[in-house]
């Protein structure tokens, strides 16, 4: 089939020959044009400063003598000049101007092109004296409109010129071109197409010269003898390798079968990437990732691994990629598709190096649930255990601490008191000191309560209970500092919640007492300028929040931790029981208590408790 010229050699020959004509015709057309242009416009300024010499003195008459009739006609007379759009004359006395025709700011459209061509020069007047007498300035306008209409009459000759020359140079190109190149390529095509594996022959091309086609049809036909000899040698070879493929195809297939129901039936998650993408992964590599194994082929493996552990695996598999020296074995928790949840694995990983040197990395995951399951519930019953241990001997404590102090000192705040009554106002520092014996007796006492409240372990009598309103009466009950400004900021209005009075009645004691501590010393004088006890109150979902908010010195962040174990105090006295005991209350409730700084001064306690429990005996 003959190939139409516009595809052919000769026809791409031709268009990429016309092509560079016409850019450089194009190129050598715009370069006349702005000269052309160039031209014209310093011709159209040289008109415009001849109107200085011409028209410059009458102008210069026309004002000194006022005469406007002359000055208009003298303008009327400038602007026929076919170079000329408009004049305009600013005269310096009695600061007026006057125009005719286009001028700056006053084109009204009139121009297509745009841009005005300007020539300025001064009014002189030179009186009897010899004196120069500056009259004003006169403004002579062209345009680009006059320079383009003459620069057009150019480009129409330019382009016929342009258009005879490319027309006989297309005929006299098509004709050889084709002649001496297209019709031998047409024929040598057709032979070529002929040509077939089974019937392999060669081609005959008539030429009378020896040029590059003659070349190229007899490479071609030592190409086709070669085609043949290989050929017959290939059939031979190609029987035997039928039979070696057929064989090794056996034992492969073999091998997968065994390799596949290895792997399948394996316990541990297996996982093949390349180019950090899986490539494979077995049933159960599907099974800890929540979904099936096909879907994981192409998947990045950085998206089967939880968030909190993928910067870490993805660092460590480019480690290992680049050769440097990696733990083959780490634990990292997997992302199940299904739960969303993050499963611990132990992971090994190797590097592999196929033959045709692929580089791939193998890993195989074995789920630690179980095991972490088994972990979790052993370190919670040896909590637990301590716990208990801890609350056994705090109970023996507490039994005997009671027995032994609560008479010696029922006697000394009795004996105290007494002192005080009989010594009143009798010397000041004696009435002190009887006043710190009081105090110290008291605190010692509340000790007592709080190692009995925290060493029992009841069960909750719970009720519907206004939180606000509760948390009003005990601070009544208790004896704030006057020197403590208390601000109450409810906002949850008439919420309930299911709480044990008693039990709620003791945490706020123990937050409020541990709030004014934090704002005096141990005896009660004050260590800030400023006291402010804030109680807040507002709802967070399903929680309803109690905030206790002091202005003291704060805590340091390196004993957070702590501040809730029993037996720990920053203070001076007391046994740490108050903030232990206000964190069992919450959680025997359900809820929460956390101790934070704020951003000021001072420290904040969040003590939450759900909403609308359900009646219920909580041990």
């Amino acid at each position: 089939m003959a190939i139409p010229l516009r595809h052919s050699i000769a026809g791409q020959l031709l268009r990429y020959v016309f092509g560079l004509y016409f850019l450089i015709a194009l190129a050598v057309t715009g370069v006349q044009l702005i000269l052309e242009y160039r031209d014209i416009k310093e011709d159209v300024r040289k008109e415009l400063e001849k109107s200085e010499q011409i028209f410059g003195p009458g102008i210069t008459e026309s004002l000194w003598t006022f005469n406007g009739v002359l000055l208009q006609s003298i303008m009327r007379g400038m602007n026929e000049n076919h170079a000329v759009v408009g004049v305009k004359v600013e005269a310096t006395m009695g600061s007026s101007s006057q125009s005719i025709g286009i001028v700056e700011n006053n084109t009204d459209g009139a121009l297509r092109f745009g841009g005005l061509i300007k020539y300025e020069f001064p009014s002189i007047f030179v009186d009897q004296a010899g004196r120069p007498r500056h009259m004003g300035s006169v403004i002579v306008y062209s345009s680009q409109d006059i320079v383009l209409a003459a620069v057009k009459d150019s480009l129409v000759l330019i382009m016929v010129n342009a258009a005879i020359k490319t027309a006989a140079l297309w005929i006299i190109l098509f004709y050889f071109i084709r002649r001496i190149l297209a019709r031998p390529l047409e024929e040598m095509s057709n032979e070529i197409v002929g040509v077939r594996l089974d019937s392999l022959k060669n081609i005959d091309v008539a030429s009378d010269r020896q040029n590059e086609l003659s070349k190229l049809v007899d490479a071609f036909n030592r190409m086709i003898d070669g085609l043949k000899e290989a050929r017959s040698q290939l059939q031979g070879a190609n029987e035997k390798l039928e039979f070696r493929v057929a064989e090794r195809t056996y034992e492969l297939e073999t091998a997968e079968q065994r390799y596949l129901a290895v792997v399948n039936n394996m316990e541990e998650g297996l996982m093949i990437l390349e180019d950090s993408v899986i490539a494979y992964g077995n049933p159960a590599l599907g099974r800890l990732l929540g979904r099936p194994a096909e879907s994981l082929i192409g998947l990045p493996f950085t998206r089967t691994i939880a968030p909190a552990d993928a910067k870490m695996a993805f660092d460590r598999h480019l480690r290992r990629m680049n050769g440097e020296n990696v733990p083959a074995a780490y634990e990292v928790r997997m992302l199940n598709a299904e739960t969303g949840e993050a499963v611990p694995t132990w992971a090994s990983i190797s590097r592999v190096e196929t033959r045709n040197g692929r580089v791939l990395t193998i890993g195989t995951l074995t789920d630690l649930t179980g095991q972490k399951e088994i972990e979790l519930k052993l370190e919670d019953a040896n909590k637990e255990l301590l716990q208990r241990e801890r609350l056994a001997t705090l109970g023996q404590l507490t039994a005997t601490v009671t027995h032994e102090l609560r008479n010696p000192l029922g006697a000394m705040i009795t004996s105290a008191s007494l002192l005080q009554k009989r010594l009143a106002g009798s010397d000041i520092k004696v009435d002190n000191a009887v006043s710190r014996i009081r105090r110290n007796v008291m605190r010692c006492d509340r000790i007592i309560d709080e190692l009995l409240d925290f060493s029992r372990d009841r069960t909750l009598q719970l009720e519907p209970t206004n939180i606000e309103a509760r948390v009003e009466d005990v601070l009544d009950e208790q004896k704030i500092p006057a020197s403590i400004d208390v601000i109450l900021e409810f906002n949850t209005a008439d919420e309930i919640c299911l709480v044990d009075p008693d039990s709620l009645r003791r945490a706020f004691i123990n937050l409020f007492e541990n709030a004014c501590h934090a704002m005096t010393d141990i005896d009660g004088v004050d260590q800030t300028d400023e006291m402010t006890l804030v109680i807040r109150t507002r709802l967070d979902g399903d929680f309803l929040e109690i905030e206790i908010q002091d202005s003291g010195a704060g805590f340091s962040p390196d004993i957070q931790d702590r501040l809730f174990e029993p037996m720990f105090s920053t203070r001076g006295f007391g046994v740490g029981l108050g903030l232990a005991a206000v964190r069992k209350i919450a959680d025997k409730h359900d809820g929460s208590v956390e101790l934070v700084n704020n951003e000021g001064r001072g420290a904040s306690a969040r003590f939450r408790l759900p909403r609308h429990n359900q009646e219920r005996g909580v041990a």
